[in-house]
């Protein structure tokens, strides 16, 4: 179980519990992918505090809510 989401040359890896057995993988990763699509390296960046079977993950622009804040207030 888990998530993961690609983001520019970068994969993030949130891992969650395995069904068949007591595995516990808490760990959120950054996976560098180069240009030619191999892997680079490989970063525990760091650790879920919970058990989440499935975490919804999105790519947000940076800064997003700020942004649109000033926008609407226009």
């Amino acid at each position: 179980m888990g998530s993961s989401i690609f983001i520019d040359e970068q994969i993030y890896v949130f891992g969650g519990p395995e069904f068949d057995s007591s595995i516990r993988m808490r760990s959120i990763q950054r996976i560098d992918i180069s240009d030619d699509e191999k892997i680079e390296n490989v970063i525990v960046i760091g650790e879920q505090n919970g058990d989440f079977y499935y975490p919804v993950l999105y790519h947000a622009e940076k800064d997003y809510c700020v942004v649109n804040k000033m926008l609407m207030q226009k």
